[in-house]
């Protein structure tokens, strides 16, 4: 189960990566600049509807309005239980990010 929390943290730990890896690779050639300022700009308009849902879902969960489910967390598959996480392609285990732009590793 991801919680809304979390997703903040993650769309903002995205949103800062991109700030310091898109100045460079704008400058080589490798994003062009436009699609890095729609890119930058869709990333802040997430992190601020993240924020903004999480302020309402607090500000419900006050009135004891919040609907029960444990507001602000998100399933890991569709309606399946967060105890038993099926081995979807795409799920990875959380790992610490190392650094740097993806763009500093070989292509």
């Amino acid at each position: 189960m991801i919680t809304l929390g979390e997703q903040i943290a993650e769309a903002q730990r995205e949103l800062a990566l991109r700030r310091q890896c898109y100045p460079a690779r704008v400058k080589s050639g490798k994003l062009d600049a436009g699609d890095a300022y729609y890119q930058l700009q869709t990333m802040e308009a997430i992190v601020r509807s993240l924020q903004r849902l999480d302020v309402e879902q607090r500000q419900l969960s006050l009135f004891g309005t919040g609907g029960g489910g444990g507001a602000g967390a998100v399933s890991g598959s569709w309606g399946c239980s967060s105890t038993s996480r099926p081995h979807e392609p795409w799920h990875h285990e959380e790992r610490p990010h190392t650094g740097g732009c993806p763009s500093s590793q070989p292509e």
